[in-house]
């Protein structure tokens, strides 16, 4: 083992304190806790990590949720000189069932700019009653895969 992580939640599951040991030797070279702020809807806002041996913050993580509460996008930031610096935001996409079949919908995420837009590979979904269509982007408006799958009720006698 190289690297491992051991993390401790509070009652309500969320990150509590963690330990890290950075070489796998089985002693833990950084511990810490978290600060955690929640919407006014209860949904998980921002998780800050605190270094225990300084009290100094290293990160944060902030989530941001559609109206209906699902998940939007988490921003993750790195500490420079005392301030929190942007390292990556994730943006999520639902896409629901639209005959509210046994699934409720498919969630697919990408790395973004500030903007929103994919830094990177990414996916978009196409569904209907009849059928679901996967379309694969290497970059905006470069696809270079899509796939078809058909809805037809099949039924067994």
């Amino acid at each position: 083992m190289t690297y491992q992580e051991k993390l401790t939640f509070d009652s309500d599951g969320y990150p509590q304190t963690y330990s890290v040991d950075n070489n796998g030797d089985g002693t833990y070279e950084e511990t810490g806790y978290t600060e955690i702020t929640k919407t006014v809807e209860g949904y998980l806002e921002s998780v800050i990590g605190v270094e225990d041996s300084t009290g100094d913050q290293t990160w944060k993580t902030t989530f941001a949720y559609y109206k209906k509460g699902l998940l939007k996008t988490i921003t993750n930031y790195s500490v420079v000189d005392g301030e929190f610096v942007l390292d990556s935001i994730t943006t999520v996409v639902w896409y629901e069932n639209p005959v509210n079949g046994p699934t409720g919908g498919i969630m697919v995420s990408y790395a973004s700019d500030e903007e929103g837009n994919p830094l990177g590979e990414y996916e978009t979904i196409d569904w209907t009653v009849t059928q679901k269509t996967h379309h694969y982007y290497s970059s905006p408006g470069e696809e270079f895969m899509r796939i078809t799958e058909s809805l037809e009720e099949v039924t067994l006698q």
